[in-house]
């Protein structure tokens, strides 16, 4: 799950990172990917997928958006036995 990059456009044009690229290419050679708006989005979307031991790793060069603290939340919100979850 990948997200757009943060002032991307503080970055040189040659040097910076096309999101859509990288899923593109990941899809492309087997390995599911996807494209997310912000960091909202990407709990929302990954949160309901996740099993009782599955690790998250977060890459991020800063805060993005609170995700640290907005995972964590939406998981407590669909409840420790995963009752809510994969509907």
């Amino acid at each position: 799950m990948l997200a757009g990059v943060y002032q991307q456009q503080r970055i040189p044009e040659a040097e910076r990172l096309n999101p859509e690229d990288v899923v593109r290419a990941l899809n492309a050679a087997g390995t599911g990917a996807e494209l997310f708006a912000d960091a909202a989005a990407i709990v929302d979307g990954i949160a309901p997928r996740l099993k009782p031991g599955d690790v998250v790793a977060i890459l991020s060069n800063g805060g993005f958006d609170g995700i640290y603290e907005k995972l964590p939340e939406r998981l407590r919100e669909l409840g420790d036995d995963g009752s809510e979850r994969n509907r």
